[in-house]
């Protein structure tokens, strides 16, 4: 069923139509070595923060297991790859994150 909302005006209209066409969800990803990384390459948190260019909060983030939008996560993992001279591969260090591996 479309929500139906009424605006007048062009604009409106076509962000609705991009709006109710968008994912419900946005994927997200776990970094399970991040911090083994990060320590490995001699980073502090906050260095790798600003190399990444996303807050420390995030880092400390995704130490924890906590999920981030795919964005974000390659964002700090495109960084290490570069500290660890391209040796990182993308599917042995990300995790896919959905419903099911919420903890119960």
């Amino acid at each position: 069923m479309q929500n139906s909302v009424e605006f007048s005006g062009y604009p409106h209209k076509l962000f609705i139509l991009y709006y109710q066409s968008m994912p419900q969800s946005i994927p997200k990803y776990t970094f399970p070595r991040c911090r083994t990384l990060r320590e490995h390459a001699g980073l502090s948190m906050n260095r790798l923060a600003g190399v990444s260019e996303v807050s420390r909060d995030l880092i400390r983030s995704l130490e924890k297991g906590n999920p981030h939008s795919r964005h974000k996560v390659m964002a700090v993992f495109n960084a290490l790859q570069r500290l660890h001279d391209g040796s990182l591969r993308e599917d042995d260090e990300l995790s896919p994150f959905g419903p099911d591996d919420a903890p119960a």
